[in-house]
């Protein structure tokens, strides 16, 4: 698991939709620049907010949990 200490605004990571969001492939990775961490708050649990780089979804926004996270690529 990545630690949420290596995580700044800025960096790219990969991750894995949870399946709540009903992914048609689990296993495919997909990839964010982080925009927000949000880290150590109260009633939060951390997360970090991430801008897709994928094809099809450039901009979106969406939230990803730590677990979710499977490498930082930048």
């Amino acid at each position: 698991m990545i630690e949420k200490a290596q995580l700044k605004a800025g960096m790219v990571i990969a991750y894995l939709l949870r399946p709540e969001d009903r992914p048609v492939n689990p296993e495919k990775p997909w990839r964010g620049k982080i925009t927000r961490v949000t880290f150590d708050t109260p009633f939060v649990l951390d997360h970090v907010e991430v801008e897709s780089l994928e094809p099809d979804y450039e901009g979106e926004r969406e939230r990803v949990y730590l677990p979710q996270i499977i490498e930082v690529l930048q």
